[in-house]
């Protein structure tokens, strides 16, 4: 067996295993996150499932992972992997690259430095208090967007444009009460935008921003501010008047991704901390805009390290950028940021932050390529600041992506990914002859997931199942996979069909076979 890829049913959560033979029974091993959410899974549900694949026989001398990724840093990527760490050795680790917004950037610093990191300023003791800095910073936001909801959808008379902007601006809005930053704050504020009942069908991955860069952005002058006057006369005359359900809308997305940056630093700490233990060397990787990094398995060495040529077992990195990473730590002042939110007449809907982030890369070995994308939405794939369209992707990126990869995991488990699909229709995929597989993990039955957008994805390559097979974890709802429910790959001979389950494919003398699939459409 050249490649073994196993992927491991977590419900809506992400697990990759891949073990690259380089000769007898030396496996180059890499474990691409180790998260579930949904399932009431213990935290050991990730290592049990790698137990069952790389056996643990003498806890003293356990199997190596030679390469430990966590694409981003969402729980339902992160929140297993403590466990992982402590029972096996770890070769390397890398954690994303994610500057702490929390703390504005010198004027003269172009990007941010390691040391502007999330993922290093969390570790150990002095960890500990940069982290409730950063919840302190995130409720601040979620407390201020609270008040002026509060405000609009006031029933009392006589709120003017100018006390309307006196409040948006004032740091006054902050309640006076104890700063809890306990998980259960956090969650609670989940679970009111959301709602206790709903299904969080979007994962989370809605903010509002302009859309547009945000150095660009105009200086606003809040008492000069059109909607504002507008308010203030219909308030003041006696008109109904409607806040606006897509300003609501928008106010609880702000709080919704404040919040899910708080409970996910939480996890990207407890990470961090349990390599730091172990003495494990931690990097935070990136590229420059547009440029793909190329890096090669040094036996000698054990580990991934650069290269200009392409030689054995590499690993083509192709985000995030630089670029991506600093537009994120130079965050709109909370103030601005609420009043475009106001101003916006359509909700702007995106994936959050730390799924831009993601990490996205192709390990290549024997002329075969796997794709690890987490939750990358390809946004960098686009010079930052730019308006989309087909023609104008980095060049370099797309040349690296086009390229033989029989084997894709499918970004953000089908669900929202912005130019995932795009980039891929433009790297002409499938470039590999024979087979191409496709996986996608996700809550059984999910609602949204896999997407529309995944269906006209798919339906737009107008292939056969002698072309695409789609590999499952869970059981996608009849209603979204009822135009290509023939490309599922059928459940292995000999395992039982059933809703979830493992997924296993091996590469081995020049073709892939499934050994481990168990999901049939529904």
């Amino acid at each position: 067996m050249d490649i073994i890829v196993d992927m491991f049913e977590v419900q809506l959560g992400a697990s990759i295993l891949l073990r690259f033979n380089q000769g007898g029974d030396r496996f180059v091993t890499v474990l691409a996150d180790g998260g579930t959410k949904g399932g009431k899974y213990p935290k050991e549900h990730v290592l049990n499932k790698l137990k069952e694949v790389l056996p643990i026989d003498d806890e003293q001398n356990p199997p190596r992972i030679d390469l430990l990724i966590g694409t981003h840093y969402d729980q339902d990527h992160l929140n297993c992997l403590v466990p992982v760490i402590e029972a096996y050795e770890i070769g390397e680790a890398w954690m994303p690259p994610i500057a702490n917004d929390a703390e504005q950037p010198a004027a003269d610093w172009e990007e941010p430095r390691n040391s502007n990191l999330l993922g290093p300023q969390l570790v150990g003791e002095q960890g500990n208090k940069k982290l409730e800095q950063y919840l302190l910073a995130k409720r601040d936001i979620i407390e201020r967007v609270a008040n002026v909801r509060k405000i609009m959808n006031s029933t009392e008379e006589g709120v003017d444009a100018r006390q309307l902007a006196r409040s948006l601006s004032s740091k006054g809005l902050v309640a006076q009460e104890e700063e809890d930053t306990s998980e259960d704050y956090f969650q609670a504020v989940r679970k009111r935008v959301v709602g206790k009942d709903a299904e969080d069908t979007d994962h989370a991955c809605k903010e509002v921003r302009p859309p547009f860069h945000f150095d660009d952005m105009p200086q606003l002058e809040l008492d000069k501010v059109s909607w504002l006057h507008e308010y203030s006369f219909r308030r003041n005359h006696g008109f109904d008047w409607d806040v606006g359900e897509n300003q609501n809308r928008s106010l609880s997305f702000i709080e919704k991704s404040a919040a899910e940056d708080a409970l996910t630093a939480r996890y990207l700490k407890d990470v961090v901390d349990a390599l730091e233990a172990k003495g494990i060397s931690t990097r935070y990787e990136s590229v420059n805009d547009g440029e793909p990094k190329l890096y090669a398995w040094k036996k000698a060495e054990r580990r991934f390290s650069r290269v200009q040529t392409s030689r054995g077992l590499t690993l083509t990195l192709l985000g995030p950028s630089k670029g991506l990473i600093s537009k994120y730590w130079r965050r709109l002042p909370i103030g601005e940021y609420i009043t475009f939110a106001l101003q916006s007449r359509l909700p702007v809907e995106s994936i959050t932050p730390q799924n831009e982030l993601s990490y996205a890369m192709i390990f290549s070995y024997e002329d075969q390529g796997v794709l690890i994308s987490g939750d990358t939405g390809f946004v960098d794939f686009v010079p930052l600041g730019q308006r989309f369209d087909h023609t104008n992707f980095y060049p370099k990126l797309i040349r690296a992506l086009n390229t033989p990869l029989p084997v894709v995991q499918v970004a953000h488990h089908g669900g929202h990914n912005k130019y995932f699909y795009h980039a891929m229709e433009a790297a002409r995929y499938p470039v590999a002859k024979g087979k191409n597989y496709l996986l996608l993990s996700h809550e059984e039955h999910a609602k949204s997931r896999p997407s529309g957008v995944f269906s006209e994805f798919i339906t737009r390559l107008d292939l056969d199942e002698q072309r695409i097979q789609l590999l499952f974890t869970s059981q996608p709802k009849k209603e979204n996979s009822a135009d290509y429910e023939y490309l599922f790959s059928p459940p292995v001979p000999g395992q039982e069909a059933s809703s979830r389950g493992d997924v296993r494919l091996v590469y081995e003398d020049g073709q892939w076979v499934v050994q481990k699939h168990a999901v049939e459409p529904a």
